[in-house]
């Protein structure tokens, strides 16, 4: 995936990559509008990453 930003929401298409490093957590989420939680993979390096469909600007999100 293409991103501009090497960490942080992106939106790319028909939604949102997230990325973030979390080379000391196991687990870790993004949760969408809070409701929907989706987990995020692990990369190389301790970085966590996933690919959204839906959320648009302006969509609220947090990461647990």
């Amino acid at each position: 995936m293409q991103r501009r930003l090497p960490i942080g929401a992106e939106i790319i298409g028909d939604g949102v990559h997230f990325r973030v490093w979390a080379p000391e957590h196991d687990r870790v989420a993004v949760v969408i509008d809070g409701e929907h939680a989706e987990a995020l993979k692990p990369e190389p390096d301790g970085y966590r990453a996933v690919f959204v469909r839906g959320p648009r600007e302006g969509t609220r999100y947090a990461y647990r």
